[in-house]
């Protein structure tokens, strides 16, 4: 943080052996379920799911949280925002969600268009995992990450309906499994859920 002196903890290297853990199986998981003839560039807003609209509108507001940190100096937040968002929201819950799409065509180009956007947000940080995925990644048009353009916020995808409606959904399934988890109840066990919605919240 700006202002302190920097320290450095054995709990701090951990952390960030961690997140390249998480980022690298995550890249495996996509690249080996890819069909390496998919295109990007013709995305169909109309086919895209509530889970996909989140996670397009919520590396909308990575992008700006990072460069506007980067542009003030305040290097601490703007990792916090990348491992808020890559771990929490892409791996946790999009990578899962995306595993039952039924448009798997749909799903795969959010997935490599999330995943490129992060490694381009990621690589100040961490230059040599961030360029190895890169590599790996089929229809890049530049040959370095480090010489591609840096992400910029895509008006289109911006959805605060689809990122409130996630993020509500998110939360229900949160408390099922803090409910599982208090009682000690078994993941494969089924259990019935009963949800009390308000007509203001019907939507």
């Amino acid at each position: 943080s700006p202002g302190q002196d920097v320290f450095l903890s054995k709990q701090k290297f951990e952390i960030g052996r961690k997140l390249s853990n998480k980022l690298w199986n995550a890249s495996r998981y996509v690249l080996m379920n890819l069909d390496e003839s998919i295109s990007t560039d013709d995305i169909n807003i109309e086919n895209l799911t509530i889970a996909d609209r989140w996670i397009l509108s919520s590396l909308n507001d990575a992008i700006d949280g990072v460069t506007k940190s980067l542009r003030m100096y305040r290097f601490n937040e703007a990792s916090s925002v990348l491992y808020e968002f890559i771990w929490h929201k892409y791996c946790d819950w999009y990578l899962e969600v995306s595993k039952l799409a039924s448009d798997k065509g749909t799903t795969q180009k959010v997935l490599i268009i999330v995943l490129k956007n992060c490694l381009k947000l990621l690589h100040p940080f961490m230059p040599f995992i961030t360029e190895d995925i890169w590599q790996k990644m089929p229809g890049v048009n530049d040959k370095w990450i480090m010489t591609s353009k840096w992400p910029e916020r895509d008006k289109k995808y911006e959805d605060v309906s689809a990122v409130q409606g996630m993020e509500k959904l998110i939360g229900i399934v949160s408390a099922i499994r803090n409910v599982r988890a208090f009682w000690n109840i078994g993941h494969k066990t089924k259990i019935d859920v009963l949800l009390n919605i308000s007509s203001s919240e019907e939507q």
